[in-house]
């Protein structure tokens, strides 16, 4: 919201709003490729098939 109002009030300009977008998506890929990396891991060392949801890691079909 400061971003937003910051724009609105022309203390930013809008070239760079576009840049810190984009950054904060790739910053939200990385989070999810890193997540999957890790599911990936749990299951090639553990071979339980897990998510993470809302700050934990499930377990979706149980132990092997």
């Amino acid at each position: 919201r400061e971003a937003e109002q910051r724009l609105a009030d022309q203390k930013v300009s809008v070239d760079l709003a576009f840049v810190l977008h984009e950054a904060a998506r790739q910053c939200e890929l990385i989070g999810d490729h890193a997540s999957n990396i890790a599911q990936q891991v749990i299951y090639s060392v553990t071979g339980k098939i897990v998510r993470h949801v809302e700050g934990e890691w499930i377990d979706v079909h149980g132990s092997p």
